[in-house]
């Protein structure tokens, strides 16, 4: 919507998973229907999800984000911010957040999301 937003503002103080994705990126288009499912599942808990892309929203990432299968919001890190705060190179990445915003897991297997966003809650 044009707001800058904090990512702390879009988590809350609680685990948190935030996932860099990419149109450009074949190994993301092909991760994004279980990036998808993954997110709908920690959704669903009130775990917050959020994507991060490096390009500006515009018709044509909306649209290889929909045929890719991934319809969760996309917020754009076009600067950078958010990608260099997490230390994070390339995609699909994801990072889990403790409730104070520190990197407790890294991933690029979405099917690990929910354990290790369980783990942090205590509840493994």
């Amino acid at each position: 919507a044009g707001r800058v937003q904090t990512l702390a503002s879009l988590t809350g103080d609680r685990p948190a998973v935030v996932i860099f994705w990419s149109r450009q990126c074949g190994y993301a288009l092909e991760a994004a229907p279980a990036l998808q499912r993954a997110a709908e599942r920690l959704r669903a808990t009130g775990t917050p999800v959020v994507v991060v892309l490096d390009e500006p929203l515009g018709d044509a990432v909306r649209a290889a984000a929909r045929k890719a299968g991934l319809t969760l919001p996309l917020l754009e890190d076009v600067d950078g911010t958010t990608e260099r705060g997490l230390s994070n190179f390339g995609t699909p990445s994801s990072h889990v957040l403790d409730a104070l915003g520190r990197i407790r897991f890294r991933s690029s297997d979405p099917s690990d999301l929910a354990r290790q966003v369980a783990a942090l809650q205590g509840d493994e």
